[in-house]
C-alpha cells in the first residue's frame, strides 16, 4: 500500500473534532451565545468550578451563568484556601459573602432572607460550587476559607429540568437553575432589578437540554462526556 493511501486510511479512523466557539466552549453548530445578552445584577455570584467540570462541553451551566451575568466571577480549582483572588473577594467590605449550600444552619433566601443578611445597603456575594456532587464535595472539604462562610439555601419551586443528568435529590437544582431562582427571590424582595433579563437563563438552559436530548455534541464527535 502506498504511503499516502496508508495515511488516508488511518486518518479516517480518527475521531472527528468539530470547531468550537471559544466563548461558550461548545461546538459552533450548537453555540449558545446568540441566546445570551449579559446583564447586571446587584448580587455578585462567584462560581468555583472543578477542573473536570471546566473541560466539559456537555453541560457547563456554570460557564453559561458566568457569560450571562456581568457581576460574576469564575475560578477553576480544587483547593481555594490559598487562592489570592478568591481570598480578596471574600475580604471585600462592600459585600457580605455566603456559600450556597443546603443544611440546617443555612439561611433560607426563600423566606425574605436577603434582607436579614445584608440589611438595606449591603450587597450579597454568593459563592456557588460548580461540578458533580462528588467533585463539589471535594472542593468544600479542601477549601477551608469557603467552608468558613455562612451558608444560604432556598426552597425549590419546581423539580430540576436537567433531564439528561440525574440530581442526587429531587430538590437539588443545576447551577443555572439555582442562580436563576436566587435572582428571582432577590427581585421579589426588592434587592434585584433584573427585570426580563432573567428570562434568558431558562431559555439558554432549555436549549442546552434540548441539544443534549437530540444527541448533538456527544462524546463520539470528540467532546468530553458530562
Amino acid at each position: 500500500m502506498k504511503s499516502q493511501q496508508y495515511l488516508d486510511r488511518k486518518r479516517n479512523l480518527l475521531p472527528v473534532y468539530r470547531e468550537h466557539c471559544h466563548v461558550c466552549n461548545r461546538p459552533t453548530s450548537v453555540c449558545l451565545c446568540e441566546l445570551i445578552q449579559p446583564f447586571d445584577t446587584h448580587t455578585r455570584f462567584v462560581i468555583l468550578m472543578h477542573p473536570k467540570e471546566a473541560h466539559k462541553q456537555k453541560s457547563g451551566t456554570g460557564r453559561l451563568c458566568h457569560l450571562a451575568l456581568k457581576n460574576s466571577r469564575l475560578h477553576v480549582g480544587i483547593d481555594f484556601t490559598y487562592d489570592s483572588k478568591v481570598r480578596a473577594l471574600i475580604e471585600e467590605p462592600e459585600y457580605t459573602s455566603v456559600l450556597l449550600f443546603p443544611g440546617p444552619q443555612a439561611v433560607n433566601l426563600s423566606n425574605d432572607g436577603y434582607r436579614s443578611l445584608t440589611g438595606h445597603q449591603g450587597k450579597l456575594q454568593v459563592f456557588v460550587v460548580d461540578g458533580t456532587w462528588p467533585l463539589a464535595g471535594k472542593i468544600l472539604r479542601l477549601s477551608k476559607n469557603i467552608q468558613a462562610l455562612p451558608t444560604v439555601s432556598f426552597t425549590p419551586r419546581q423539580p430540576s429540568n436537567f433531564k439528561f443528568k440525574k440530581q442526587p435529590q429531587a430538590e437539588y437544582l443545576s447551577t443555572i437553575e439555582s442562580i436563576q431562582l436566587l435572582l428571582e427571590l432577590g427581585q421579589e424582595q426588592g434587592i434585584e432589578t433584573v427585570g426580563k433579563n432573567i428570562e434568558q437563563l431558562p431559555k439558554v438552559f432549555e436549549r442546552l437540554v434540548q441539544i443534549q436530548l437530540q444527541g448533538d455534541g456527544s462524546q463520539s464527535s470528540g467532546e468530553n462526556g458530562a
